[in-house]
């Protein structure tokens, strides 16, 4: 999975930049975010022969949806 390691590091760089903004609930969920595409990257390595594609699409999920709302959450937040 090619794209956890870019999504690790995207987490990361969002997460610095709210963490300076003083934001934590951002901040919250670029962690979330990150462990959970940590978590894809040393699953998919893992010979487990039940439950890995579903445990890999859970975390991916959490791990969209908290960037997902993150980014809505920063976008609002910077209007004002």
């Amino acid at each position: 999975m090619t794209n956890s390691g870019s999504r690790i590091g995207d987490s990361v760089f969002k997460g610095a930049k709210d963490y300076v903004r003083g934001d934590v609930m951002c901040t919250g969920l670029c962690a979330t975010s990150g462990v959970c595409e940590t978590a894809v990257a040393i699953i998919v390595w893992i010979p487990m022969p039940v439950g890995k594609f579903f445990t890999v699409s859970v975390l991916k999920g959490i791990s969209y949806g908290c960037m997902k709302v993150r980014d809505f959450c920063s976008a609002e937040l910077d209007m004002y």
